[in-house]
């Protein structure tokens, strides 16, 4: 049996971008109070990377950062509404100070509501709207200029719904 055929431009692995190293960076996740943010807290900490929950939801961000903080990591944890224009530059002013740096944004906080699309009120589609579009939206434009002064810039952005 032979192996699938490479995507055009990927024939040669040797073209493929060498792996960033993650080592002692600072990446902040939102959504990380729960789920794949959570998830994504930890992957990159086994990267060995500095990580900054941020979640709209205190207990969430204290059960990540706890866990986090059990295993021996440098984390740090705010309180982040990415609804909120006033909070999500609160946040970046909160991490300048106490990261100085930033290398990696993920966007990762999202909600969804269930249900057919009639059952789901109006107000609850704009909200979810507001969470998973302009969100990620606000936070990139507060987090981006500090981002971008890192040689290893990187924006990742989650989007999902079922």
């Amino acid at each position: 049996m032979t192996a699938a055929p490479r995507p055009p431009g990927l024939e040669d692995t040797s073209m493929a971008r060498p792996r960033t190293r993650l080592t002692d960076r600072w990446v902040l996740i939102t959504g990380a109070g729960h789920g794949l943010g959570r998830a994504l807290a930890g992957a990159f900490a086994d990267a060995g990377s500095r990580i900054i929950v941020t979640d709209s939801d205190p207990s969430g961000i204290g059960m990540t950062t706890g866990w986090l903080n059990r295993r021996g990591n440098t984390v740090m944890g705010l309180e982040m509404d990415v609804t909120c224009p006033k909070s999500v530059e609160r946040a970046r002013r909160e991490v300048m100070t106490r990261a100085g740096a930033l290398d990696v944004l993920v966007n990762n906080a999202g909600i969804v509501r269930g249900g057919l699309f009639t059952d789901v009120s109006v107000n609850e589609h704009l909200a979810t709207f507001e969470v998973n579009t302009h969100g990620p939206i606000r936070v990139t434009h507060a987090f981006l200029p500090v981002v971008l002064d890192s040689p290893i810039a990187h924006l990742v952005n989650i989007v999902s719904a079922s």
